[in-house]
């Protein structure tokens, strides 16, 4: 399997991977996309475009801004560090609310803590239901980028 980052202006990067995912700070602000190299395929997706991320197993479901899932090899753990290592000096808009997802803040523009619920940015994209302690800890941290 191989990883690449495609930049802003145009070059890319490809770093391999067995088990582990390995990956390099970026300097400047770019267009961050994983591209996922199996055997048989090749997914690239824009990190902009994802609302968030859900465990499925061994398997990650990425949940599009367009309503299209992606469900990927491998497990949403090692996704989680993946994102944090493109995202320089902590400023990564994905936050791991508990085990089983990883939301984009940037894409979010409600959550009603009382019906348990977050709204995305698209009117058409489906709401996401969480428990009261992971929609805390999501109200919490935007609070404090805020």
């Amino acid at each position: 399997m191989h990883l690449f980052l495609f930049v802003k202006n145009g070059g890319c990067k490809e770093i391999s991977f067995n088990v582990s995912l390995h990956t390099f700070y970026l300097n400047t602000k770019c267009y961050m996309n994983l591209c996922i190299n199996t055997r048989d395929e090749l997914h690239i997706i824009n990190l902009d475009n994802v609302a968030y991320l859900k465990a499925n197993g061994n398997f990650t479901e990425f949940h599009l801004l367009d309503n299209t899932i992606k469900v990927l090899l491998p497990c949403l753990s090692d996704y989680e560090i993946e994102i944090k290592k493109l995202y320089m000096n902590n400023t990564s808009p994905f936050l791991r609310t508990g085990r089983s997802y990883i939301i984009n803040t940037l894409t979010i523009t409600s959550i009603y803590l009382h019906k348990q619920i977050i709204y995305f940015k698209p009117a058409n994209m489906p709401p996401l239901l969480l428990s009261k302690t992971q929609l805390h800890r999501l109200k919490d941290y935007l609070a404090k980028q805020t």
